[in-house]
């Protein structure tokens, strides 16, 4: 009895080992955060953006 339980053993310190590591210890509600530096490029494309809008207007109201 004792001999067979020893030829399971590998498959159950498998099965325990692979549920400890794919459930992670903190699983509430998490999302996803972006990169400093993708909020930099960001922040600069937007206010980019804003700049050329505000010269655009601005060239157009010294025309008239």
């Amino acid at each position: 009895m004792k001999e067979r339980s020893l030829r399971r053993a590998p498959i159950w310190i498998a099965l325990v080992a692979t549920s400890a590591i794919s459930t992670p210890a903190f699983a509430g509600g998490s999302f996803p955060l972006p990169e400093p530096s993708s909020l930099v490029l960001f922040g600069l494309g937007a206010a980019g953006l804003a700049l050329g809008r505000r010269l655009a207007t601005k060239k157009t109201s010294d025309k008239d």
